[in-house]
């Protein structure tokens, strides 16, 4: 099973964002803000079966994976927002036949190696301390990633990162956030997670 580069810099441009290049001496304590109301603007791709609010205008990057020498679609909306990163997904449809081999369903369950997986300098690869919970949406099955942020993101203080992925149909949809935990407020990432309407 091979994930395309294309999609794999795109995560971890996700987690890394733009402090990542910030040298120690230049970061500073990070202030959590409240988004202004008049940011958040509605994300619906058409005929991608979803909606998602977001704290302003992303970034879209159309890109596929390639699994078992077949193609699947995916659809990527990010931003950062200071030190915070948002992002939301969709990947598939999957073909036909790699639902019936299992593969949609084992990329569901394994997806963390995505998110979560690094290489050591020997080459060994190794998966980053998470916790991951069963969840549901409007009787739509997933699950919720939480975890710090690991070496990929440079911020100021203690940071987290939060996922969530759904299985609907032949498709897998994503979303999630990454950063200082300081410049995170609750009511800001409840809106965001809650916003995700999956219309199938």
């Amino acid at each position: 099973m091979r994930l395309c580069l294309v999609l794999v810099i795109s995560l971890l441009c996700f987690l890394t964002s733009t402090s990542a290049l910030n040298a120690p001496e230049q970061q500073k304590e990070v202030i959590n803000q409240k988004i202004e109301p008049s940011a958040w603007i509605k994300i619906e791709p058409k005929g991608e079966g979803f909606t998602v609010l977001m704290p302003g205008t992303p970034k879209e990057l159309a890109s596929e994976i390639v699994i078992a020498s077949m193609k699947i679609p995916t659809l990527s909306y990010s931003l950062t927002i200071g030190e915070t990163g948002f992002f939301a997904q969709k990947w598939g449809d999957f073909p036909e036949q790699l639902v019936n081999d299992g593969y949609l369903d084992a990329v569901f369950d394994r997806i963390q190696r995505v998110f979560f997986e690094m290489t050591e300098k020997d080459g060994t690869k190794s998966l980053f301390p998470f916790t991951r919970t069963d969840i549901v949406l409007d009787g739509k099955p997933g699950h919720e990633y939480q975890a710090a942020c690991g070496p990929y993101k440079k911020v100021s203080g203690p940071c987290n990162t939060k996922i969530r992925v759904y299985k609907v149909g032949r498709s897998l949809y994503i979303v999630g956030t990454a950063g200082p935990t300081s410049a995170q407020l609750d009511e800001d990432t409840r809106k965001f997670f809650s916003s995700l309407t999956i219309l199938n």
